[in-house]
């Protein structure tokens, strides 16, 4: 970008909104100011040594939290690994971004990174990267990319989704035309840093000059709602599994809360009358990593409460339908795939969703369903492929077919049908669930367990997902994994 301060600019950002709140924690807080003084710092650090991409572990912790400001304002690509992957997923992801600096072995126990002679030689370079208009930031290409954000691809492998300083802008400022900013807004940030409906909030905020609330990963409902109530939260990001979880217990929001987006997962009929029951705001809304969140958004105060309503898409965006697939246009579509030189889009520009879904005569988007068989489970997900072939690996199974099968709690739960080898030792199962501990994320993990003598196939010779779905529905097919 020339001749004047991103939009993305802590720097600028401090010159305006100086002593505002920026950051929350539970046990303290950063105005813009006194974040822009320890960010400033750590981004002419990474300019200074030529770093392109930073990968780190996307905690909601002070200290990665200033390096992803920092690579923001440095113009350097982040990479955020969940803090929750196996070592398996993570040296995958890793794998396709190896020029990527890696935070966590590159801070020396300071905090700082390694190689003290960068403070002059960074101080010069910076300075040549000055945007004209007198703003203390850096001239940086808003095609840039911004983030790299992991998704699952078709093999339910680490997908690396590459989303530009543009998109996020142009994603932000339509979630802003949505939901407007009110002059106190605070956003509780209780989804992964890692995943791009946490990630998007730190943008959203730093372009308006807000304050972002950071709750400790997978925190229990009373701690979410006190950390809420403390900090006068006013809007907030879940998924359907965190708002269930938050109801059972019969919780209601702060009345500071004048918002609470739901998305990532369909949000059960039941749960949201429950919901609204206890005072719950909710706007549900559509999005995905590759449109850097969201597509559609019920509006604040909106009389549309469809089920299965999304809202009208926000502005800039345009939802068609091709044979009943919901497909998107607009200015915050990803840049591309790493490793993936075709393009995701398809001959019109478009991002083919491979959801289903129709309008309504009110101009409502309503999302029917999946086209392919992706097991969505509290909002991760999960790819039946990737599970069979782990569970595959082991020389004791002969076959098995991984389901999604529906759960109140859960949105789908994963289960797997297995078929042993004649030669399966007795304790096979609890081997291979040890074994599955080591490779896989604790969502990916089945839950639910059919031991049979032999699946169900087609004629085609494929396994008959179908009828193995209905297997768990008999007796003995109930078990649950500890």
């Amino acid at each position: 970008m020339t001749g004047g301060a991103s939009p993305l600019s802590l720097g600028a950002a401090a010159q305006e909104y100086g002593e505002q709140p920026a950051l929350m924690f539970a046990d303290g807080e950063l105005s813009y100011g006194e974040l822009a003084t320890v960010v400033l710092p750590r981004a002419e650090r990474l300019v200074s040594l030529g770093v392109d991409q930073l990968a780190l572990s996307a905690e909601p912790k002070q200290e990665p939290l200033l390096w992803i400001f920092a690579a923001i304002e440095a113009g350097v690509s982040l990479v955020l690994l969940h803090p929750r992957w196996s070592s398996a997923e993570r040296e995958a992801a890793l794998a396709q971004v190896p020029s990527a600096l890696l935070l966590d072995e590159a801070l020396a126990p300071g905090g700082e990174l390694r190689d003290e002679s960068w403070l002059d030689q960074s101080r010069a370079y910076m300075g040549q990267r000055r945007s004209a208009c007198g703003a203390d930031v850096i001239d940086i290409d808003e095609e840039d990319c911004l983030a790299v954000v992991f998704t699952s691809g078709s093999s339910g492998r680490p997908r690396g989704v590459v989303l530009s300083r543009r998109a996020m802008i142009a994603a932000a400022q339509a979630s802003a035309a949505r939901l407007g900013w009110d002059e106190q807004d605070r956003w509780l940030v209780s989804l992964p840093l890692a995943h791009l409906g946490g990630f998007a909030i730190l943008v959203r905020v730093l372009m308006a000059g807000r304050c972002a609330v950071l709750a400790p990963l997978y925190s229990s409902p009373d701690e979410l709602m006190a950390l809420a109530a403390q900090r006068r939260v006013t809007l907030m990001s879940v998924v359907p599994t965190q708002l269930r979880a938050l109801i059972e217990v019969g919780e209601r929001p702060p009345g500071s809360v004048r918002a609470v987006l739901v998305g990532g997962a369909a949000c059960p009929a039941t749960l949201q009358r429950k919901a609204r029951s206890l005072s719950w705001p909710l706007l549900l809304t559509y999005g995905m990593t590759e449109t850097c969140g969201q597509v559609a958004t019920v509006e604040p105060g909106s009389s549309l409460q469809h089920p299965q309503g999304v809202g009208r898409p926000l502005s800039g965006f345009t939802v068609t339908l091709d044979a009943g697939e919901i497909c998107i246009s607009g200015p915050s579509l990803l840049s591309g795939i790493l490793g993936q030189e075709e393009s995701v889009l398809d001959g019109q520009g478009r991002l083919r969703s491979g959801d289903l879904g129709r309008f309504t005569a009110a101009g409502e988007l309503l999302v029917l369903g999946r086209l392919d068989q992706v097991i969505n489970s509290g909002g991760e997900k999960v790819h039946p492929g990737e599970i069979e072939e782990q569970i595959r690996s082991c020389p004791q199974v002969e076959e098995v077919c991984v389901v999604g099968l529906v759960d109140e709690r859960w949105g789908q739960q994963v289960a797997a049908a297995i078929q042993w080898r004649r030669s399966a030792a007795s304790s096979a199962l609890d081997g291979l669930e040890t074994a599955l501990a080591e490779q896989l994320a604790p969502w990916k993990r089945p839950r639910r367990w059919l031991e049979v003598a032999e699946l169900p196939i087609l004629a085609s010779g494929k396994v008959d997902r179908v009828a193995v779905t209905a297997l768990f529905a008999e007796p003995g097919g109930t078990g649950e994994s500890s």
